[in-house]
């Protein structure tokens, strides 16, 4: 209650937790005060040329006044948040229990080590500003999805680093909320499935990704030795699908490459890089490649 949230949806709810139904006027020029208000605010002048760009100086005054009116009486319902006008610019103050995911996500991302399971709760209810198509938010979702992406994904990666597999699947959950096609995120999110021995979900997860997006996907990069069943993953992959399997960053031994080789990996990437070597006594996944 007593919030406003604009990631998965506007949802704005009172001190008693009733949603409070804002116009699409007043929705867009909250978004875009909100936008403006951890810095010096929105100045008056550009909020017009916005809002009403086809109104002359006079009649934009006017519609100007009214529709800030409606916005100030709809934020009467929230305890602590204010909508200030000063040197001529608007910025929405927030005090006391009131609480903008957006505002505090942007506040958490600027510390060194933001707190996850705060940004988790901010951003878990799905996309931001997906309730508006504007082109006029189009920078505003890129920076705030691409700041999300980038904190997301290092976690992602630190997570998987410790083996914390259950982890990374929640947080991969989220970036595909912003970007369904993060192939990192994919990666990170089958490779944990087959670490937790969830094969058949790493099967459905991968298979509906390809599926989805075939028109894009024509090479996947996969260590073979994680495909402990058989190489279940990859013989699905390449018989329901055109996508070429890859083998890389990988620790297999000869015998296992050649093995997924035979299962249907048909390409090596950056070979001798992150990939066991070809010695005497072990030609390793070099040696299978040039075999």
């Amino acid at each position: 209650p007593n919030s406003i949230c604009l990631f998965g949806g506007f949802s704005a709810l009172d001190v008693n937790g009733n949603d409070v139904q804002f116009p699409y006027q007043q929705r867009k020029m909250l978004c875009l005060i909100i936008k403006y208000s951890l810095e010096d605010g929105i100045s008056s002048a550009r909020l017009s040329k916005i809002m009403w760009p086809d109104k002359s100086e006079d009649k934009v005054k006017n519609s100007r006044g009214v529709a800030i009116n409606h916005l100030r009486r709809l934020l009467d319902n929230f305890e602590g948040a204010t909508l200030v006008y000063e040197n001529s610019h608007f910025r929405l103050q927030c005090s006391g229990s009131f609480t903008c995911d957006w505002m505090d996500f942007h506040m958490e991302s600027l510390k060194e080590q933001p707190d996850m399971s705060k940004v988790m709760s901010l951003v878990s209810r799905g996309k931001f500003l997906s309730f508006i198509e504007d082109p006029v938010f189009d920078s505003f979702k890129e920076k705030t999805e691409s700041l999300l992406i980038n904190i997301l994904t290092d976690e992602i990666l630190k997570c998987y680093e410790k083996k914390q597999y259950a982890n990374v699947l929640d947080l991969v959950d989220v970036i595909f909320h912003t970007d369904s096609l993060n192939e990192q995120a994919m990666i990170c999110q089958i490779n944990s499935l087959v670490k937790l021995k969830r094969t058949e979900d790493a099967l459905v997860r991968y298979s509906a990704f390809v599926k989805e997006y075939a028109d894009i996907i024509k090479t996947i990069t996969l260590a073979p030795e994680t495909d402990e069943n058989d190489f279940a993953a990859i013989r699905e992959i390449t018989r329901d699908t055109d996508v070429v399997i890859s083998m890389g960053h990988t620790s297999a031994d000869y015998e296992t490459a050649m093995a997924s080789i035979n299962a249907g990996v048909k390409h090596v990437t950056h070979l001798f890089n992150a990939m066991t070597p070809l010695t005497h006594r072990g030609p390793g996944v070099v040696g299978a490649a040039l075999n």
